[in-house]
């Protein structure tokens, strides 16, 4: 008689790609929602990518889930980005 596995691999995750507007270099952080777009202050600058990744500790954080579950898409150079949050 063989035993069956079970996997959690094969529990379906479910992810979101969001839209967000930045603005870096700001006096202080915050994050508003508005017709399906995220307004998100950072106070780091848009320099070697400083902005970029906490706004996504910023993402995680609101979402409640791990910063690895927070993943960059596009708008590495642009203040409109895109970001997918895996849950």
């Amino acid at each position: 008689m063989s035993k069956r596995s079970s996997s959690t691999s094969s529990i379906p995750r479910e992810s979101s790609t969001i839209v967000v507007h930045v603005t870096p270099d700001s006096r202080r952080e915050r994050i508003e929602s508005r017709d399906g777009v995220f307004d998100i202050s950072v106070k780091e600058p848009a320099q070697d990518n400083a902005a970029n990744e906490r706004v996504r500790e910023l993402l995680a954080v609101y979402f409640g889930v791990a910063p690895k579950a927070v993943r960059f898409v596009s708008g590495a150079r642009s203040r409109k980005k895109r970001f997918t949050v895996i849950r």
